[in-house]
Order: structure tokens, then sequence, then C-alpha cells
């Protein structure tokens, strides 16, 4: 079992890891949910998703591409994008990663 009792520098890799594709060993991975911001998370899981499918790519390329201090912004700032419409996000996202 894996247990993140705050967003670390070690969580951040652990979910960066994981959206690559990555394999773990672990068969329960568990963080309280206030602290992991699990909706903002799973917003931003959905939407690599998304823009993975736009480019015709893995998840993977698009976790690279965007990077971990950059990942790391998008998880801070979730909230605010999930006011936004999704489908400007997206175009924002990957006009980002065209660029």
């Amino acid at each position: 079992m894996r247990s993140f009792e705050h967003m670390t520098e070690d969580w951040l890799q652990f979910v960066i890891d994981c959206r690559r594709g990555i394999e773990h060993q672990y068969d329960i991975v568990e963080g309280r949910r206030p602290m992991t911001k699990y909706g903002n998370l799973l917003f931003i899981c959905h939407m690599i998703e998304r823009i993975a499918r736009k480019l015709h790519q893995k998840n993977q390329y698009v976790v690279n591409t965007i990077g971990k201090d950059a990942m790391y912004h998008l998880i801070s700032v979730a909230n605010v994008l999930h006011a936004e419409n999704p489908l400007d996000v997206e175009d924002k996202w990957v006009k980002s990663i065209k660029d």
C-alpha cells in the first residue's frame, strides 16, 4: 500500500508516472481527498485523455509534452479551469502543445 498525506513532489511524480503509463507495485494507493483536491486531479486527468484523443496520441505523450512544472501548475489552478468551457480549455492546451 502507498499512502500520501500531503501534496508533495513525490505525490506529483507518482501522479505523472501513472498518467505516463508507468506501472507501480502497489495494490492500494490512498491520499486524503481534500489534500489531493481529488476533483481537480480527476479534471486534469480527464483533460489529458481528451487532448490525447484529439491529437491521436497516448496520454504519456501529452504528459511528457506538458512537463512536470506545468502539470503541477495545472493541478493547482484546476479549480479555476473547472469554471471555463472544457472545449476552450482543450483548445488552449492543444495549441500550447503544438507550439
